[in-house]
């Protein structure tokens, strides 16, 4: 499971390729080991679970900090996470 993100808004042809080369290598590995690959946009991820698909880090962290009942706010890449999870889950169950 990955979100395909560009890291890096000054160097994009850099980071387009670094994300696409370690795209691969999950990918690859992935095969290689009969685990089931699925990847997704940042907008899609956001959409399912704040309800836009223009969310920015900050109501990412807050959707995360209400529906968990988090008491520690979490930084940034856990509640990406979290959210790229319940995108998974939620195309798990509805297929």
């Amino acid at each position: 499971l990955m979100n395909n993100t560009v890291i890096n808004k000054r160097n994009k042809s850099a980071s387009m390729m670094t994300v696409n080369m370690i795209s691969s290598i999950v990918m690859l590995t992935a095969a290689q080991n009969n685990i089931q690959f699925k990847e997704y946009m940042p907008m899609t991820v956001k959409k399912r679970f704040t309800g836009t698909g223009k969310a920015d880090k900050e109501q990412m962290i807050i959707i995360a900090m209400k529906k968990y009942k988090l008491r520690k706010r979490p930084i940034e890449h856990i509640a990406d996470a979290i959210g790229i999870a319940e995108t998974l889950l939620f195309d798990y169950i509805n297929r």
